[in-house]
């Protein structure tokens, strides 16, 4: 019961201060820089999941990709928890593949690349919600329907669909496949709704290196379990202190036997 309560609390505070926050939008900037300079601080990754990487440093060396790369948060927690990795942030949108470049420009093993990851190679749109003037970037999707239907009146107090916009960009898509990343040991992958494009683009990658895994909403994407689960990828949850085999409803770790026997992980 306690938990429950908790849990709930948790989620009215987000409500209230994702609203707030609408009401202010200049604040976005300091904002996005404050939070980044107290996880680094703090040494408190941006989701719990996170955690799960300081085995990482102690078994798989190789290339770390971060897809969706956002403000650089998942390149905060690799560089946290694994200090010497090399590691690849792809992101779309220039302002924000911008914000990481200029906070990881002295590393010189993180690289930044603006540019989106999919099934397929081109220039298409991405769709970025705003409400009431303040830009949801960690919303951004090039699905349009999956950027425009996450603000509601669940995820805001006293919304107004009249307050609500998209904005829309022009980003180069490539694949994972035609990056020739060698020795891929960790992916991560954040993008709203467009995860399943992004494996079918990394297929040869993925079988090739058998990379540890961290996709979001992998749960409810039927294509994705097809194909990692012919692989033998298995799902585990990571509650911030121990790993457990099955699903999870937000980040779910994707491990082969090979990398669970690096990894001393029974399954």
């Amino acid at each position: 019961m306690d938990k429950f309560l908790r849990n709930g609390a948790n989620v009215l505070n987000k409500v209230a201060i994702r609203t707030l926050q609408s009401y202010f939008p200049w604040l976005k900037p300091a904002k996005d820089e404050f939070y980044f300079r107290y996880r680094l601080i703090m040494r408190s990754p941006s989701q719990h999941h996170f955690k799960f990487l300081k085995v990482f440093g102690h078994h798989l060396s190789g290339t770390y990709v971060d897809i969706g790369g956002n403000i650089g948060q998942s390149v905060q927690a690799i560089r946290m928890f694994v200090p010497e990795a090399k590691i690849i942030s792809f992101e779309p949108n220039p302002n924000l593949a911008k914000f990481i470049g200029n906070h990881f420009r002295k590393d010189k093993i993180v690289i930044v690349r603006n540019l989106g990851l999919g099934s397929e190679s081109g220039h298409f749109k991405l769709y970025i919600p705003t409400y009431r003037g303040f830009i949801y970037d960690a919303l951004a999707s090039l699905d349009k329907n999956r950027a425009e239907g996450w603000l509601n009146d669940k995820t805001l107090y006293c919304f107004n669909r009249e307050n609500l916009a998209i904005i829309e960009m022009n980003c180069e898509i490539s694949t994972l496949d035609k990056q020739h990343i060698d020795d891929v040991v960790f992916i991560k992958i954040d993008v709203e709704g467009f995860e399943d494009e992004v494996i079918k683009g990394g297929i040869e990658t993925i079988r090739r290196d058998q990379p540890v895994m961290m996709i979001e909403d992998f749960h409810n994407s039927t294509y994705m379990k097809n194909i990692l689960y012919q692989m033998s990828y298995r799902p585990f949850d990571f509650d911030g202190k121990i790993l457990r085999r099955g699903e999870s409803e937000t980040s779910t770790f994707l491990i082969t036997p090979r990398r669970m026997a690096e990894l001393s992980i029974d399954g």
